[in-house]
C-alpha cells in the first residue's frame, strides 16, 4: 500500500535588515518563477528601507526552474545598477553548478555560508 501523498506548501522568503545598511533575503526550498518573483520584491523592499548591501540566501534551496534563474539574473543586476552590493549564499552542489554554468549578465560572488556572504559583503570598500 502506497503511503497517503502529502502536499507542501511553498516556502514563503524571509528577510532580516542587520543595522542600517546591510539586509539579507532568504529563499525556501524551490526557486520558481512564483517563489522567485516575490523574493525579488523582498530585496527590492530592503533596498527601499536603506539596504546597500544584501546576501541573497539560497542555501535553503534545492531545486531552480529557469524562471528562477532568470529572475536571480535579473534581479542581481537591477541592485548592481543601483549600486547595491550584493552577494550569494548558497550550498547545495547542484544550485552552486546551475548558478555558475547558467548565461547570466553580472557575475555572481557565491558562498557556501550566509556568514561567509556577509564577510565578502562587509569586507569590500565602501
Amino acid at each position: 500500500m502506497a503511503a497517503p501523498a502529502q502536499l507542501v506548501a511553498p516556502a514563503v522568503p524571509g528577510t532580516r535588515l542587520l543595522g542600517e545598511t546591510v539586509g539579507i533575503v532568504s529563499a525556501g526550498p524551490w526557486f520558481s518563477a512564483v517563489t522567485s518573483a516575490s523574493f525579488a520584491d523582498l530585496a527590492a523592499e530592503l533596498h527601499d528601507a536603506g539596504a546597500s548591501s544584501l546576501v541573497l540566501d539560497l542555501t535553503g534551496v534545492r531545486a531552480i526552474d529557469a524562471a528562477g534563474t532568470a529572475t536571480l539574473g535579473a534581479l542581481a543586476e537591477q541592485l548592481d545598477m543601483v549600486g547595491c552590493e550584493i552577494a550569494v549564499a548558497a550550498s547545495h552542489p547542484g544550485l552552486v553548478a546551475w548558478i555558475d554554468t547558467a548565461s547570466l549578465d553580472i557575475v555572481l560572488a557565491v558562498h557556501e555560508t550566509v556568514d561567509e556572504a556577509l564577510t565578502d559583503l562587509l569586507r569590500r570598500p565602501v
